[in-house]
């Protein structure tokens, strides 16, 4: 027997174990996979919650402050181009990056001052992603809630593992 022989036999040996493999459980269905132990989890919702020690009207007008974000999240704001703006809402197109994947997607920040701050992509691989962050006044200090539902798709879904 040969080398390329073996290596042929090697490959038919794998594809059949590969097989069985497939066939034993994927008639369990997802929700029963065996190795969902070991494998990491999509995530679609989830919620933060931090206490900062600055004055509420300070941290609203940063974070509603759409223009600045390349200056603020240097590492993942590449570029924001305002694309129109009204009492409280503005469409920006906005370049980020996230663990090395760039990506442009169009925005809606819904600005309900000075309490809330929703943020809705419109356009792009993250389309029907929204993030919602409510202020809150604690003493001299700001209770910041962001809620984050994720819906990406394309190369971006690999955030959803991050």
């Amino acid at each position: 027997m040969n080398k390329s022989d073996k290596i042929i036999v090697f490959f038919y040996i794998f594809l059949a174990i590969s097989f069985s493999f497939f066939v034993m459980f994927s008639s369990e269905g997802l929700e029963n996979n065996p190795f969902k132990s070991v494998t990491p989890q999509k995530i679609t919702d989830f919620e933060t919650n931090s206490l900062i020690d600055v004055p509420k009207e300070t941290i609203f007008n940063e974070m509603t402050n759409i223009e600045n974000y390349p200056r603020v999240l240097p590492q993942n704001v590449v570029n924001v181009k305002i694309q129109s703006q009204s009492n409280n809402v503005i469409i920006a197109e906005e370049e980020l990056s996230e663990a090395g994947i760039n990506v442009k997607l169009l925005v809606k920040h819904t600005i309900e001052s000075p309490d809330k701050h929703i943020i809705e992509i419109i356009d792009g691989d993250a389309k029907g992603t929204t993030i919602t962050q409510s202020f809150e006044s604690v003493n001299s200090q700001t209770n910041l809630n962001t809620t984050v539902h994720l819906d990406v798709k394309g190369l971006l879904s690999l955030v959803q593992y991050l």
